[in-house]
C-alpha cells in the first residue's frame, strides 16, 4: 500500500568513480548559509557558492541550493559533490546523488574527473 515513487533513486554504491560517472553534476562548492533551519530532522539545505564545475552545466561563482543528509557538511567548508538537479526550481536546487556523494578535500585527488 506504499505510495508510488516518482523521481530518481539514490546511487547505491560507495565507489567514488561510479558515483561520479552516474551523477549528472560534479561541483566543487563552498557551503554558505543554511536555508530553512530546523524544518526537517534528516537533512539540511544550504546556499552554496560554485567554486568549480567539472560535470554538468552550472556557472562558476553562481549560488545554488543543495539538500544534504543531516550533518554531512559544515558551513564555510569546501567540498566536491556529486548531484542530481531538482526539476522546476528557481533558483536552481540540487540533491546529492548518493549518501556517499560529499567528498572532502582529502578525497579530491582520488576522483576521476569526467571529460565532457
Amino acid at each position: 500500500n506504499a505510495p508510488e515513487f516518482y523521481g530518481i533513486d539514490y546511487i547505491r554504491t560507495n565507489d567514488i568513480n561510479t558515483i561520479v560517472e552516474s551523477s549528472d553534476f560534479l561541483l566543487k562548492i563552498k557551503v554558505m548559509d543554511e536555508c530553512f533551519p530546523g524544518i526537517v530532522d534528516d537533512r539540511n539545505t544550504f546556499n552554496c557558492l560554485v567554486v568549480s564545475s567539472f560535470k554538468g552545466d552550472v556557472e562558476v561563482q553562481s549560488k545554488i541550493m543543495i539538500v544534504f543528509p543531516k550533518g554531512s557538511v559544515i558551513q564555510g567548508n569546501e567540498y566536491c559533490v556529486a548531484l542530481y538537479e531538482i526539476d522546476h526550481c528557481s533558483p536552481r536546487d540540487f540533491i546529492v546523488s548518493s549518501k556517499y556523494s560529499v567528498f572532502d578535500k582529502t578525497k579530491f585527488d582520488n576522483i576521476e574527473i569526467p571529460k565532457e
